[in-house]
């Protein structure tokens, strides 16, 4: 899929208007961007466009199609209504968000990520009240516990990062080494 099809798509939902009566029109589209359209992986670009914007409420400025080693994910960049930044792994093919990350606030959003998961207005506070700090970014990701949501804050000894399980809400304590006798 060539970037122009790409941008065109994501220009399309950014201004509400429908996909289908564009594309079959044919305006703006070559021959080999219009053969693209009978496949299905074409749909990804909009199915993860309708993932992110169930999930946070924003304009999205871009999608961009990832290769990992064991799976493919569309990077989505949502500005938020009150200004920040937040990117959005998605991946078409699970139908499911893989990562969260906000390197700016300020972070006065909500998310719905789904239903197993904690608020992520809450989750920021509990942050926000055990280092007595402000969140300077935070991620939410996939671990091989679960999902959690990690922060970062300036504190008093410099910076520190809080891990909270985004299932049930529990802070995240570094397992300590144990030392040889």
């Amino acid at each position: 899929m060539n970037s122009f099809f790409v941008t065109f798509v994501v220009a399309l939902f950014l201004f509400h208007q429908p996909l289908n009566a564009h594309l079959s029109s044919g305006h703006f589209l070559t021959d080999s961007t219009q053969s693209h359209l009978t496949s299905s992986s074409d749909n990804e670009i909009t199915e993860a466009i309708s993932i992110t914007s169930l999930a946070l409420e924003g304009k999205i400025i871009k999608a961009e199609k990832k290769f990992a080693k064991e799976r493919t994910f569309w990077e989505v960049e949502v500005i938020s209504p009150t200004g920040s930044t937040v990117e959005l792994q998605v991946s078409t093919e699970e139908d499911k968000i893989l990562a969260i990350i906000a390197e700016e606030g300020p972070f006065d959003y909500e998310l719905i990520v789904g239903d197993a998961l904690k608020k992520f207005s809450e989750v920021r506070a509990q942050a926000e009240s055990v280092s007595a700090s402000k969140v300077l970014k935070w991620k939410l990701v996939e671990s091989k516990s679960g999902m959690q949501y990690h922060f970062w804050m300036f504190t008093k000894g410099g910076a520190a990062q809080l891990k909270i399980d985004a299932v049930t809400g529990e802070r995240i304590m570094k397992k300590s080494a144990k030392k040889k006798k």
